[in-house]
């Protein structure tokens, strides 16, 4: 069975590198990807992935926001955060949002 994985993130090398890393596990797959947070909501419908990996520091709505919206309309998605942020009041914020995990991208 395969895990599906739907990545967000505004940043095409990041969104390049961690699909090439998931390319070597098996098991897992990237099922689509957005380069914002407005479109989380409509692909995760769409997609019905497994896992979100989804950045905070997005252009036009930063990814706490997202994944506040999103939970709303899909209270059961499962959130991965992959962020360079390390402050512990916005990993705070982030898990008491929905986050399953809050993941440093270094």
């Amino acid at each position: 069975m395969t895990c599906n994985l739907l990545l967000v993130d505004d940043h095409s090398l990041i969104r390049a590198g961690v699909r090439a890393l998931v390319a070597d596990i098996p098991g897992y797959a990237i099922v689509g990807e957005a380069c914002d947070g407005s479109q989380l909501s409509s692909l995760a419908q769409r997609l019905r992935p497994d896992i979100i990996l989804l950045d905070i520091g997005m252009k036009d709505i930063n990814g706490l926001d997202a994944l506040e919206n999103l939970l709303t309309v899909q209270p059961d998605c499962k959130v991965l955060i992959l962020s360079m942020h390390t402050e512990p009041d916005i990993i705070m914020r982030a898990l008491e949002t929905g986050a399953h995990g809050y993941l440093l991208k270094d």
